[in-house]
């Protein structure tokens, strides 16, 4: 079930929703940065997509900097969710 929710959009905005509510939603939206990141198959457009996700989550400086967890989150969200089935 755990899975289940971040695949489909509806689950996704509810998801989101949660995370601003618990003021944690540029977390989600650093997950989101990078998912698309993964499929992106021009080299000039992946180049960009790097420096505006370290300028909007990484940096110092940026305005919606994520927690250094997300960095490892995706493998303790598996992790959970294959213990919960």
């Amino acid at each position: 079930m755990c899975g289940r929710v971040m695949l489909v959009v509806a689950g996704r905005r509810v998801f989101r929703e949660y995370l601003r509510l618990e003021y944690s939603e540029e977390n989600m939206l650093f997950w989101l940065a990078v998912e698309e990141l993964k499929v992106e198959q021009d080299e000039r457009r992946v180049i960009e997509q790097v420096r505006l996700i370290y300028e909007d989550f990484i940096s110092i400086l940026s305005p919606r900097e994520a927690s250094p967890l997300t960095l490892t989150y995706r493998y303790s969200y598996k992790a959970s969710c294959a213990r919960l089935g």
